[in-house]
């Protein structure tokens, strides 16, 4: 395993410790949202590992083909309780777009990864994350937008996804990819995953001093 991996490996565990510790002096909804999503990389992780090292290759793909579909979900009902109703409506119909597209244009039952897949989730990341921030501006409170711990999620989301995107489209435009070039995609890939969990980092960091209870934005 080369070092950036560990280095990704070593810090998604040591985030999920984190989120625990967290959990137990500073409980509000978004910590417990993050650990969840941290519980859940973690565990995805560990299989992708066993899969790799004790069976076949390609069964590591319908793993990453239910995570995606997870995350999906789970970022759903991250961001629509930031939301009030008028808003909500329209991310519901968001998030619905995206799991038609998903179930419509892509094989997720199959063991192969399909990247068409991970190009809806990533859509649906940078719009999410988009719509939160466009919605925070509107919708003034009585902290910095940079106080949030969704603001640097959304920062990460939008990232990874970016990244993401431009990683699938030489997969698509050509049959045959130099092995050099694969491996430096990887190591990029890589980098872009470190730096997305830094932020997740930052965004636990500014639980601590989130509001327990929720406020009520007007729209």
């Amino acid at each position: 395993m080369e070092a950036l991996a560990i280095i990704y490996q070593v810090e998604i565990i040591l985030l999920f410790l984190y989120s625990i510790f967290l959990g137990g002096i500073h409980k509000n909804t978004i910590q417990k949202y993050l650990f969840i999503y941290l519980l859940i990389t973690n565990i995805i992780e560990l299989l992708s590992l066993i899969g790799r090292s004790y069976l076949d290759l390609s069964t590591n793909g319908i793993i990453y083909n239910c995570y995606s579909l997870l995350c999906i979900c789970f970022f759903y009902f991250f961001y629509i309780r930031s939301f009030t109703k008028k808003s909500r409506f329209i991310f519901f119909c968001l998030f619905c777009l995206a799991l038609a597209c998903v179930g419509i244009f892509t094989d997720f039952l199959k063991f192969e990864y399909d990247y068409r897949i991970g190009i809806i989730l990533a859509l649906f990341y940078i719009c999410s994350a988009l719509f939160w921030m466009a919605y925070r501006i509107v919708n003034v409170d009585n902290r910095k937008i940079t106080a949030h711990p969704e603001f640097w999620i959304s920062v990460g989301l939008i990232l990874w996804s970016s990244f993401f995107i431009l990683r699938s489209i030489p997969m698509y435009l050509f049959e045959k990819i130099d092995e050099e070039f694969q491996k430096m995609l990887r190591s990029i890939f890589y980098i872009v995953n470190i730096v997305f969990y830094i932020l997740v980092f930052v965004a636990l960091l500014k639980t601590e001093k989130t509001p327990v209870e929720n406020e009520k934005p007007t729209l």
